[in-house]
């Protein structure tokens, strides 16, 4: 493996040994070869991940470095540690209980070299629903203006930037932490515009809604943070624009009252109608069949 990969993949893990099997295994059929894998175990010594007999295949690639916390940390910790071993040009991020796609990093390569002054873009994915699958972004080549707040979709499977320079995850965020990254970008490197491959790269696979549920008062921290760390120098209708999404998003795990109805209404005025996918989604999410699970 070169001393300098294109490509560094951070994979952070915590109590889901099943699970990092099928993430694994997803990076090792990359058709794109020139990389390496920072895994982060942040589970405690006795239930390392090197201790699982069926990992172990997987475990045994010379591009794989294992980097073991001395005790449990949040993603974001996790993942800075990971970055601090990190040797490659672009950081790419694998959550432990998703898969990427043969052709991820290949694709993001080449949307690179056809980028070369972007030093951050995104990609689409395929959200697995109980039901039903959901594409994010939708036909969005690139991101300018407003857009590049408004309409991105910064979870941590959709990001990839430059090693260099790069802002950190803010550590004390235990959810939302991987939309605070995507806002530092922005702030930090001011790109003009945030390219977007269309093309799904990764399958987002659905946590029960009991987590979900327990994790809602931890978002809505983050996304506090995020307004007040960012929003000040945000254009006025990007700061209603992210309220907005940020209320209406609490109604994955409530009841629907007429505030869902008002804020909609709202919603689809700031957007100029754009936002109606985001709000046929929460309202699927809350009948029977999409309730029960819902992604991450």
């Amino acid at each position: 493996m070169p001393a300098t990969p294109f490509f560094s993949v951070i994979l952070p893990t915590y109590g889901r040994p099943e699970l990092l099997g099928r993430a694994l295994a997803s990076l090792w059929a990359q058709t794109w070869q020139d990389f390496e894998v920072i895994l982060v175990d942040a589970n405690p010594p006795e239930h390392r991940m090197r201790t699982v007999p069926t990992l172990q295949p997987l475990l045994a690639d010379e591009r794989l470095r294992i980097v073991e916390l001395p005790s449990p940390a949040v993603a974001g910790g996790a993942r800075n540690a990971g970055r601090a071993e990190a040797r490659g040009q672009w950081i790419v991020y694998q959550d432990d209980d998703d898969a990427s796609r043969p052709e991820r990093l290949a694709a993001l390569q080449t949307r690179i070299r056809q980028e070369p002054d972007c030093p951050l873009l995104l990609s689409a994915l395929c959200c697995h629903l109980q039901a039903r699958k959901r594409v994010v972004p939708a036909d969005v080549e690139e991101l300018v203006g407003e857009a590049r707040w408004t309409q991105a979709f910064p979870v941590t499977m959709a990001l990839c930037h430059r090693r260099e320079g790069a802002p950190r995850f803010l550590a004390e965020l235990a959810a939302a932490e991987d939309n605070y990254l995507y806002y530092a970008l922005l702030q930090a490197w001011r790109p003009a515009r945030v390219p977007v491959v269309t093309q799904p790269l990764a399958d987002i696979y659905p946590q029960s809604s009991a987590h979900l549920e327990a994790k809602q008062r931890r978002l809505t921290r983050g996304w506090q943070r995020i307004l007040r760390d960012f929003g000040g120098s945000w254009p006025a209708a990007v700061r209603r624009h992210f309220v907005l999404h940020t209320v209406l998003a609490r109604y994955r795990y409530h009841r629907l009252d007429r505030g869902f109805w008002r804020y909609g209404v709202a919603y689809l005025r700031t957007t100029k109608g754009r936002g109606w996918r985001y709000l046929l989604n929460l309202l699927l999410s809350r009948i029977r069949w999409g309730r029960e699970r819902v992604v991450s």
